[in-house]
């Protein structure tokens, strides 16, 4: 777990993921909303929908793969803004 994550981390969200026996929806869509604070509102845009179906489909590794790419496009465009 990354430092920023354990700093917005609630001590129950992190048992609940420790002692989860397996990936379900709504443990996925409370781990975006904790983890992924970059992530958009729903339905803004493209990548949003797509994140969303994959969750709805139940294919987590394809889901967090799409959540990576989001947070990478933001780093670099946040990135750009500062060069």
């Amino acid at each position: 777990m990354t430092a920023a994550l354990r700093h917005y981390d609630p001590p129950s969200f992190s048992e609940r993921l420790r002692d989860a026996h397996a990936m379900t929806r709504p443990l996925m869509l409370e781990i975006i909303d904790h983890a992924c604070r970059h992530f958009p509102s729903l339905g803004q845009n493209g990548c949003t929908a797509r994140v969303m179906r994959l969750v709805d489909a139940e294919v987590w590794a394809d889901a967090a793969l799409a959540l990576t790419l989001i947070a990478l496009k933001t780093a670099i465009y946040v990135w750009r803004l500062q060069a």
